[in-house]
């Protein structure tokens, strides 16, 4: 219907301008939901808007116009664009003063900034939009922009920080998108709420919490016809498949949701999503799959600029090393013949006869010792370094003593660094450092104590347990 109004012949009658402009921007803005941001009609109903907003002095609809051309072209990846039109809706609505304007164009330079890999400035400008949101007065911008702005708003806040070290806070900022996404009964605004629920639990690797969001998520894509959404479900469900075993169905849901994704013209988070598919051929011993994605990711980062997942997928190509190793090792292991000389190359444990690599010394099966002989030296192989001489046992001046050494451990320290924020974490770590320092009943620490060492160790042990 909306399509229909605005085939009419383009008019100048200055009646006619503002109702046109109207309707262009209701019709960008009616097509996200289901097409996406990205489409060619999203853009060309918001080019015509900001043409007719040139006739006009009214800032609110100038404003719908310059704040979909922003979203169309960040979901492009298109970073210097978006950030343009980003800029020019903040002026737009700090030279009106309407707060209206002010946290839409605070939620777009903070989307933004995020992208970018600038978590801190995206923090800053989230945390502005959020101060100045009330959900009675501003519940019709999830029908004015297609979604809650303070839902969006929480969502990338959780994100910024988690990326900033905060995991408790990024949780209840999750938990705050959600209860109010709930509340306004809006799908496509609970459909971002529960997609940012699912990320921040894929930030810290929940895997079945991330499986039961995705899920819930695709359901209500796929009733209401969201397609953003199903890929971003699709692509969760596939990493959280990985992540539990099943390689095979995980990975090629992992790829049709990147198909998808790309076929809607979307490269927002694709570089992401390439490194969560790396993580997936790694995990499932496709090394040179991985790599190649790996490599694809970097050359996105580098041309569209969107640099907050530069780190990770660095990470993810180092950790690659472990997958070629991996991978080499077991060719190796089933190889017969040396590439290199093409010698008889395996190596057969006479107890059981399992299948060795040619430089074990130990057989993988049973640990029984391979003799010196089972190694010869190779043509062309570098010839091995002399051992240093061995240091004599017994030097002048020194005693031999027995050495009782007590290791302290700080019992579930990794799962505590995962729920706590930095600043708790500090405090837990200071306690038990002030514990295991302050002598104690039973202190075997010194020369003069050497002699009761292994009889203060265990008390000296019970008595930090119980500080």
């Amino acid at each position: 219907m909306l399509r229909q109004s605005c085939r009419y012949r383009q008019s100048e009658h200055p009646f006619l301008t503002p109702r046109e402009l109207g309707l262009q921007i209701a019709l960008g803005y009616a097509v996200i939901p289901t097409k996406g941001w990205a489409v060619p009609e999203a853009e060309h109903a918001f080019t015509r808007a900001r043409v007719l907003s040139q006739r006009v002095s009214e800032a609110p609809l100038l404003f719908g116009a310059l704040w979909g051309l922003w979203a169309f072209y960040l979901v492009r990846a298109d970073y210097r664009t978006s950030r343009e039109f980003a800029e020019q809706c903040a002026a737009l609505a700090e030279q009106a003063q309407d707060s209206d304007l002010l946290i839409e164009a605070y939620l777009g330079l903070a989307v933004d900034s995020y992208h970018r890999g600038e978590v801190t400035a995206a923090r800053g400008h989230l945390e502005r939009s959020i101060s100045l949101y009330e959900r009675e007065r501003h519940r019709s911008h999830a029908f004015l922009y297609g979604q809650d702005p303070c839902v969006t708003a929480l969502v990338y806040l959780g994100w910024v920080l988690w990326v900033l070290g905060y995991p408790e806070r990024a949780r209840v900022r999750a938990q705050e998108s959600l209860a109010l996404a709930r509340q306004l009964s809006h799908p496509f605004s609970l459909g971002w709420a529960l997609l940012g629920h699912g990320i921040l639990h894929q930030f810290l690797l929940a895997w079945r919490e991330v499986q039961s969001v995705a899920e819930e998520t695709l359901v209500l894509a796929t009733e209401q016809g969201f397609a953003d959404f199903v890929g971003w479900a699709s692509a969760l469900c596939g990493l959280a498949l990985v992540r539990q075993g099943q390689h095979e169905s995980g990975i090629a849901q992992l790829k049709q949701a990147l198909r998808t994704r790309r076929a809607a013209g979307s490269g927002l988070q694709v570089p992401g999503w390439l490194g969560w598919l790396a993580v997936a051929c790694g995990c499932a011993d496709q090394a040179d799959e991985g790599l190649d994605a790996l490599d694809e990711a970097l050359m996105l980062i580098e041309k569209t600029g969107e640099h907050l997942w530069e780190s990770e997928v660095w990470r993810y190509r180092w950790t690659s090393a472990s997958w070629i190793a991996r991978a080499r090792c077991s060719a190796r292991a089933d190889a017969r013949f040396c590439s290199g000389c093409g010698q008889p190359s395996g190596l057969s444990c006479p107890a059981g006869g399992t299948a060795n690599l040619p430089d074990n010394r130990f057989c993988t099966g049973c640990g029984r010792a391979f003799p010196a002989s089972a190694h010869p030296g190779r043509p062309g192989s570098p010839p091995s370094l002399p051992l240093p001489a061995a240091v004599p046992v017994h030097q002048p001046g020194a005693e031999r003593r027995q050495l009782t050494v007590m290791f302290c451990d700080l019992g579930g320290s990794t799962a505590l660094s995962a729920r706590l924020d930095p600043e708790a974490l500090r405090e837990v770590v200071r306690a038990c450092q002030t514990a295991c320092a302050h002598p104690r009943p039973g202190d075997f620490r010194g020369p003069r104590h050497a002699d009761r060492a292994r009889q203060g160790a265990p008390g000296a042990g019970a008595a930090i347990a119980v500080a």
